[in-house]
Order: structure tokens, then sequence, then C-alpha cells
């Protein structure tokens, strides 16, 4: 497997998405699974993208982050958007005053705003355990990404973010 690293910090979402494809396109065919890297957290975990996917349709990818979720057999499960709206519940069950810090902090990500810039903004957010926030907040960048580069109409973006929002305003 081929690693690599690709980060799409400070460009706008037009932007990441060529960016996206460009690098996809950069590949030699049939060379074989290759892993980008491509955020990290505060306790030195990963995310991290696999391609090709299991459905193998040309510019799908998997979206993984160690040390978050397993398969039986130990290896990194990649989450799916109910597994971060948990995580939006747990958050706020454990400490529901980060409540308009962590939606005004997913407004920002879901504009394409840098992590590290919102996070410096709502730095209460970074206090919570094993970076529960900060993790939520790279996987949710990825995962509108990948809305974005399956869905080029754009209502995949719009379709999980209105999720969320809904979820933010019943808790």
């Amino acid at each position: 497997m081929q690693i690599k690293t690709l980060n799409v910090d400070n460009l706008t979402r037009h932007q990441i998405r060529s960016k996206v494809l460009r690098t996809w396109d950069a590949e030699t065919p049939a060379s074989g699974q290759h892993r980008y890297n491509v955020e990290e957290c505060t306790d030195g975990s990963k995310i991290y993208l696999l391609r090709p996917a299991n459905l193998n349709k040309g510019c799908d990818f998997v979206i993984v982050s160690e040390n978050f979720l397993k398969f039986k057999n130990g290896n990194d499960k990649p989450p799916k958007h109910k597994d971060v709206v948990n995580i939006i519940r747990e958050i706020l069950r454990e400490d529901i005053a980060l409540k308009k810090d962590l939606r005004d902090a997913i407004n920002r990500v879901y504009n394409c705003e840098s992590i590290d810039d919102v996070l410096s903004k709502y730095k209460r957010l970074l206090k919570a355990p094993r970076c529960k926030c900060e993790r939520l907040l790279k996987l949710l960048k990825w995962m509108w990404i990948e809305q974005d580069v399956t869905y080029w109409t754009g209502d995949g973006r719009q379709m999980l973010k209105s999720h969320i929002d809904e979820i933010l305003s019943s808790i």
C-alpha cells in the first residue's frame, strides 16, 4: 500500500474538490490501494483516506480514523454518519455548555474554514476527552468533501448538514 499525505487546508470548496480529483487522477492505474493521511488529532491518531474503496467506482474513498472504531479483528473501522451523530450526542451529554461553540465550529468547518483556525477560536472544544470534538470536526470535514466528490449537485453535503442541525436543535 502506498502512503501519501493530502492537505486541503485554506482552500475553497471548489478548490478542495479539484485538488482531491487531481490527486486521484495522478495515481498510476491498477497500482493497488492508496492511503492518504489527511488529518492528525492531538492524541497523535491520524484520519486517513483509503482508495479505491470496496465499491471501486473510480473516485470513491473511505474515511478512517485511527483509535476510534474497530472491527472485531482489531482493524480500524470507517465511521458512518450515524457515528458522528453519536459523537455529537455524547459530547453534549457530557457537557451541554459546549453546544453553542460546537454548533458554531461545525458551521465554520462546513464552510471550509481551517480546523486549526476554528479550534483556536473555540479552545474549550479541545478539552473534550479523547479529542472527541477535534475528531468530530475533522471527520465531518472529510465526510463533506466525500459528499462533494460523489454528489456534484451539492445535495449530499447539505443533507448531512441538515441532519446535524436537526440533532443539535433537538438536544
